[in-house]
């Protein structure tokens, strides 16, 4: 039996209630991680909106940049 995917995905009326990063400040060090194309997949999927218990909004946009955001005010925290 197949196991239900019950993540709420990022959509496009996810896109259009985050907001950029109010500041960036790049490091210069590598991550040091390496994604399975199954995990990539799913952070194209995105993980959207839920409740106030998942606090993260995350997605792999077009350019291939991992953003998260904070669920509770949808401003952008980090990148990668």
């Amino acid at each position: 039996m197949p196991v239900e995917d019950l993540r709420p995905l990022f959509t496009a009326r996810s896109a259009a209630t985050v907001y950029p990063a109010l500041a960036m400040r790049s490091i210069d060090r590598k991550p040091g991680l390496t994604l399975d194309s199954d995990t990539i997949g799913l952070l194209r999927d995105g993980l959207g909106f839920y409740d106030m218990e998942i606090r993260w909004v995350v997605h792999v946009d077009a350019t291939g940049v991992l953003r998260l955001r904070r669920s509770w005010t949808g401003y952008q925290i980090y990148e990668a």
